[in-house]
């Protein structure tokens, strides 16, 4: 289970996420790093044990996250391979292209996906094969349904991010991104991102388990555009 913010704001043309991965200890990762797939430059992190990703942009600034729902069958495919080959492509169009291919068959597990760029941002799951625009403004995302007004963890994070701005995100993220207080069984958070976007840049701050969460730190984003 995992929770993402998402501040897209119009005025300075930019992109801000925060992104919680929850996930059992055992199960180990690659903190998000650089590398290429598919001939294109990416940052993201690596789920050890199916080779996905569950948040990661590339060298085009799309960037795409996946959150988990409940599923009651057990599907083929790992949902965060799905997010690794959105963010092989080049351009948007071709996303949504892939994102329709590879879904109408329903062979994922339960998932929330969004992917965007500095222009459009948009989002689906796996109970209906409609892709929604998100509209300017702050978006919250777990484990149902975007902006989710009865859930809990929803509810929490918004309360928190009530005076969410473009410039305070980075501040406010760093601190509440902590939902330790809502337990209901959730798993322990195993990584938190916070990322913003813009035309001039990429900033991509992360703290891990792998550090016991002592510090964020800032990865080399001008790799992608080398």
């Amino acid at each position: 289970m995992c929770i993402s913010t998402i501040f897209i704001k119009d005025l300075d043309n930019s992109i801000s996420i925060a992104f919680n991965r929850e996930e059992l200890a055992s199960r180990s990762f690659k903190d998000p790093d650089f590398f290429i797939h598919r001939n294109t430059k990416i940052i993201a992190g690596i789920d050890s044990l199916k080779g996905g990703t569950w948040l990661g942009i590339n060298e085009n600034k799309i960037f795409c996250l996946v959150t988990n729902r409940e599923s009651s069958k057990s599907k083929i495919k790992s949902r965060g391979t799905l997010v690794l080959e959105m963010l092989a492509r080049k351009n948007i169009t071709d996303c949504l292209k892939h994102l329709e291919e590879e879904t109408k068959n329903n062979t994922y597990g339960g998932f929330n996906l969004i992917v965007g760029n500095l222009k459009d941002v948009f989002y689906k799951n796996n109970t209906s094969d409609k892709v929604t625009i998100l509209k300017k403004g702050r978006h919250f995302l777990s484990n149902s349904f975007i902006n989710d007004k009865k859930s809990k963890r929803i509810k929490a994070m918004s309360e928190k991010c009530s005076k969410l701005t473009s410039s305070n995100f980075v501040t406010k993220m760093k601190k509440n991104l902590d939902l330790s207080s809502l337990k209901n069984n959730y798993m322990p958070k195993s990584s938190s991102s916070i990322i913003k976007i813009t035309e001039e840049k990429i900033l991509w701050l992360h703290s891990s388990i792998n550090d016991d969460f002592e510090n964020w730190h800032e990865l080399e984003t001008a790799r992608l555009f080398k």
